[in-house]
């Protein structure tokens, strides 16, 4: 897995859920603001394709392989696997894990920005979705099967994918 961009900004989290999150950039592409506590407008001045990515490091509360989606559980502030057939909390993921990690191990998380691997084969703009797994896949959820619909984010071109994580929908 590689990323042809440049991680020029940072997220910093003092707690899980009802903590303070901190966002950063060094790069003038990427302008951050926080209009209201908690809310925060990320604004872009770059082509698409050289969109820097926005992660956050988690410790793993399972084992996580890369690229899975990943939510964090409000009990214990750890990442883990999301799944688009089970609890409201499982639907609420926040990115892909880039790296693969076992229980209390570092998950670095993307929230935001392009992704590429090379062994993947996606049809450019094509959305891509949670499955019941984790895994990214571009076949839309369906009942009786899937809970929830989560977009993930949409394909770029056959190994790029630009990852923007939409609100559960309860199908």
């Amino acid at each position: 897995m590689s990323s042809d961009c440049e991680n020029i900004g940072s997220i910093s989290s003092s707690a899980a859920i009802a903590g303070s999150i901190n966002i950063s950039s060094s790069d003038p592409a990427l302008v951050v603001t926080e209009p209201s506590q908690g809310n925060f407008n990320l604004d872009f001045n770059a082509e698409l394709s050289k969109i820097p990515y926005l992660r956050i490091e988690y410790a793993a509360g399972e084992n996580i392989s890369a690229l899975k989606a990943v939510y964090v559980k409000a009990s214990d502030g750890k990442a883990y696997v999301g799944k688009s057939n089970g609890t409201v909390a499982e639907g609420l993921v926040i990115g892909l894990a880039l790296n693969s990690a076992v229980t209390n191990d570092p998950v670095d998380v993307i929230l935001l920005g392009v992704l590429e691997d090379l062994s993947w084969s996606w049809s450019a703009n094509e959305l891509l979705f949670l499955s019941t797994t984790g895994s990214i896949t571009s076949i839309a959820p369906s009942l009786p099967t899937d809970i929830y619909s989560v977009v993930l984010g949409k394909a770029l071109t056959a190994t790029k994918i630009m990852v923007s994580i939409d609100s559960p929908i309860t199908l």
